[in-house]
């Protein structure tokens, strides 16, 4: 017999034994579930929900108050998802049985990075992903710059994608500079448009700022640089969009 032909046979018999554990050990499990679904002490008494930044943690545990009591074998996680999952906020739900009574319940929620501002004057938060998020009162923790784009408000359902060429600079922009810096943001208040060039408002300079789209780094540094030596007054503008030159208006 050829070593080929031994090596088959060989992957095909710890292959054959993989199957019968994986089998053995799928009917052991069950076998004692079934037995574990008539036990008391296994009925659920928390639901634990964790993960979540800005949703209410009181109404994300009252979703599934009807599952409290119910043995915790005999509820099936695909049954917790489905009480989520059609949450705007939410993008992921994960679950798991933490024995004896609790069910761990896993958000991952999503997050503004910008409002976008709309011809009907509302303003929308949008995630990473350019989904609109629903927004409010418990949302504290939101303080997110202003994309003044007018977008027409036509065009924005909640829980939908927005597709908007100028929107995507905006955000394109908005995570370079999170990747240089990620305090500034809570600096800037609003992007907006001027002349094709994106601008934003550094609120707490009181300044109008224009980086162009390339060099981010160099040339937020350098605005950094001229703010902490120089200052400017309120509504200066200050357009780094040239390679070595600064200009400086008002």
């Amino acid at each position: 017999m050829s070593k080929r032909r031994r090596k088959k046979r060989g992957s095909t018999r710890y292959l054959f034994f993989f199957v019968l554990i994986s089998l053995t050990a799928t009917g052991l499990w069950n076998l004692t579930t079934y037995f574990l679904k008539d036990i008391d002490a296994f009925n659920i008494k928390k639901i634990e929900v964790v993960g979540y930044k800005n949703l209410d943690p009181s109404f994300l545990e009252s979703l599934s108050d009807e599952f409290i009591g119910v043995n915790i074998f005999k509820v099936k996680k695909q049954n917790f998802i489905r009480k989520y999952e059609n949450i705007v906020r939410v993008k992921r739900v994960s679950v798991s049985r933490r024995l004896p009574s609790t069910m761990m319940i896993e958000i991952t929620e999503r997050l503004g990075i910008l409002y976008v501002k709309a011809t009907n004057g509302e303003f929308y938060p949008i995630d990473d992903e350019f989904i609109v998020l629903d927004k409010d009162d418990f949302y504290f923790f939101e303080d997110i710059p202003l994309a003044n784009i007018n977008i027409d408000s036509a065009n924005i359902q909640v829980g939908e994608k927005i597709h908007n060429e100028t929107l995507d600079r905006i955000v394109d922009l908005h995570n370079n500079i999170m990747k240089i810096d990620k305090t500034f943001i809570n600096n800037i208040s609003e992007y907006y448009i001027r002349k094709n060039d994106i601008a934003f408002i550094d609120s707490h300079a009181g300044s109008r700022v224009v980086l162009g789209e390339t060099d981010i780094e160099l040339k937020l540094n350098r605005y950094l640089f001229l703010y902490n030596n120089k200052g400017f007054n309120k509504n200066t503008l200050i357009d780094l969009r040239f390679k070595d030159q600064v200009i400086v208006k008002g």
